[in-house]
Parts: structure tokens; C-alpha cells; sequence
């Protein structure tokens, strides 16, 4: 259980998923026995069909919910000897549904990223809405940072959110299938911005049904499939239409385009 490794004389952080499983309250089990590690500087999708639990696998990474055997390991500490606030300090969630519990202006719904590093009852001062306004320039939200966050569009709310999580500094970012509301244009922007945090040293852990967006990330893939296991490995070495195939039970093609400089994945038609 080796948490801090070199990579080119520099150390860094990683977060280790060690013999994880779920149950329901039934008894049923979800998944049993995964084993991953989650990098700084990576881009992880989550791929698999519905209901197979990337959900709540990364609730579990999250510790959102408490797994029925296994542990997850950040910076060599077991989470689950970690207080809350340790956790949000290290490790920011973005749901798939972002409902804020007030009607926030979206700099004042941003800065309640900054509420892990402050104290019980303390008001935002000028340090955290700095930070909070790093971030809004960082995703370009100067726009919309005076609205309100109740009549934004879904693709600027999960942007604010975003930025809200960037704003908490973490060192990974877990997101639940962040581009399930968002039309083509907002797709392709977040996927970008995932990418730019990843650059700038952030883990960046993503759920997704779309196999083309781990193809347009081209980093590293964890597949969680019907049996409750899980394969990860880089995403070129993975998802051949094969794996697909077997994965979703219909026939896509996986092309290399070398317009595009990627692999891309393509449905065929319907006859």
C-alpha cells in the first residue's frame, strides 16, 4: 500500500481503491473485489452500461457511502479513519443533478467551495471570493457570476459547479456523468476543461456512458461491467469494438481518424 511514487524525481499524490465491494441493504452486491488507482495529473473515466454502479462507485470513493469490504487509501491514510472535512479538503464531488439549497447569486454559490478550509459560522471575507473569482476566469464565467444560479443553463450550472469544486482545492475531482444534460457544444467544452485541470495536476475522476468521450480524453479508462468487476487500463488498449461489443450488446466501430489525430467510436446505422 504505497501511496506517494516518483514519477521523473517528482512526487505525487494517488489515490488507491483496494479490494472494494458494495451491498445493498438486501444483501445484493453491486460490485466485489476492485482494484484501481486513481493518479494526479490522469484523467479516469468510468465506463460502463446502466446499472452496473458508477454511481455508487464513486460515491464510495467519495465516501458518500460506506463500502461493505475493501478501503480506499488517500496519501497512504484509509478513508475511513479520515474526518468529513479531511475528505472535502482533498477530494471535490460534482453530482449529476446540481440543485442548489438557496437561490445563489453564482460567485456567492462558488465561494461555498472555500466552506471545507473555513470555520463553523464563518462568513466568506475577501481571500475566498478571490479564490472563488480565480475560478470563475479560469472556466470564463465572468458572464454569469452576478445571476442566478436557479436561472442559468444546465451547461453553465455544471460549469459553476466545476468552478465551485476547483474553488474547495482539492487535489482529485470526482464527477457523476458531467455531461449527461449537455448539448454537443457543452459537451466538447467540458471535456476540454477536464482535460486542462488534469494538466494542471488535478486527478480528475469522470462516470460517463459514451465511449468516444474516453476516446477524446484518451488517458485512462475503468470498465465496470454486469458481473460486478472491473477492468482499467489506458483507453486505446481497451475499448476495441470486440470489448464493446460484449460490453453494450451492439455493434460500434472504432476508427482511428487521423484528421482528428484519435480513436473514435461510431454506431453503426440502423437498418
Amino acid at each position: 500500500m504505497v501511496i506517494m511514487e516518483t514519477e521523473n524525481g517528482r512526487d505525487y499524490m494517488n489515490i488507491v481503491v483496494q479490494n472494494l465491494g458494495f451491498n445493498y441493504p438486501n444483501g445484493k452486491s453491486i460490485f466485489n473485489n476492485l482494484n484501481f488507482t486513481i493518479n494526479k495529473s490522469k484523467v479516469l473515466s468510468i465506463l460502463g452500461p446502466n446499472g452496473v454502479g458508477k454511481t455508487t462507485l464513486l460515491g464510495c470513493i467519495a465516501r458518500l457511502y460506506l463500502p461493505s469490504q475493501g478501503d480506499v487509501f488517500f496519501d497512504g491514510k484509509s478513508y475511513l479513519s479520515m474526518t468529513q472535512c479531511e475528505i472535502a479538503q482533498n477530494i471535490g464531488y460534482v453530482p449529476q443533478i446540481i440543485v442548489p439549497a438557496f437561490n445563489y447569486s453564482v460567485i456567492d454559490y462558488i465561494v461555498t467551495g472555500c466552506a471545507p478550509s473555513m470555520k463553523v459560522f464563518q462568513k466568506p471575507k475577501k481571500e475566498e471570493y478571490d479564490r472563488a473569482w480565480c475560478a470563475v476566469k479560469k472556466l470564463k464565467l465572468e458572464h454569469i457570476a452576478h445571476k442566478s444560479i436557479m436561472q442559468i443553463s444546465g451547461g453553465e450550472r455544471q460549469q459553476a459547479a466545476i468552478a465551485r469544486v476547483i474553488t474547495q482545492k482539492p487535489s482529485f475531482i470526482l464527477l457523476d456523468e458531467p455531461a449527461s444534460h449537455l448539448d454537443m457544444g457543452n459537451q466538447m467544452k467540458l471535456l476540454e476543461i477536464l482535460n486542462d485541470l488534469a494538466q494542471e495536476d488535478y486527478g480528475i475522476v469522470m462516470t460517463t456512458h459514451n465511449p468516444d468521450h474516453v476516446f477524446i480524453l484518451d488517458d485512462q479508462v475503468a470498465v465496470l461491467r454486469d458481473e460486478g468487476n472491473l477492468i482499467s487500463g489506458k483507453s486505446r488498449d481497451i475499448l476495441n469494438e470486440e470489448f464493446l461489443y460484449g460490453l453494450y450488446g451492439s455493434k460500434i466501430k472504432v476508427l482511428n481518424i487521423k484528421e482528428l489525430g484519435r480513436m473514435a467510436c461510431i454506431a453503426q446505422g440502423i437498418l
